[in-house]
């Protein structure tokens, strides 16, 4: 992500479709990357009316801005959720487990070798 290109992008009013699509690429792409299969719709969705947003003639660098935030947010919102039930599932299940019991380990049987018996 161009930092300094997105600052002139919003400094000037002015950007190249093609900018706007590479970072909404390159954002979703990872946001899908860190979600679970569940989410991959949503960020799917999100990331394509941003496209057709960035595409759309006569569009304008705010309303895009404001658009891409939104979902930009809503995603890492929901991915924090995901973590956090997820937690909580591992927790509950791990109270339901009782704890087993450490069984002391069985020693191998003792080997039997033949005594030799020496009488002088």
């Amino acid at each position: 992500l161009d930092v300094q290109l997105f600052e002139r992008m919003v400094t000037h009013d002015a950007f190249e479709p093609a900018d706007l699509l590479a970072m909404v690429a390159f954002t979703f792409d990872r946001l899908a990357a860190l979600c679970s299969p569940a989410r991959d719709g949503e960020v799917r969705r999100h990331r394509d009316a941003l496209s057709a947003m960035a595409t759309a003639g006569g569009a304008t660098f705010a309303p895009f801005a404001v658009a891409y935030l939104k979902a930009f947010h809503e995603t890492v919102d929901n991915i924090e959720s995901d973590i956090e039930a997820f937690k909580q599932q591992v927790q509950q299940s791990q109270q339901q487990t009782p704890p087993q019991a450490a069984t002391p380990a069985t020693p191998p049987p003792a080997s039997s070798s033949p005594s030799s018996s020496s009488s002088s």
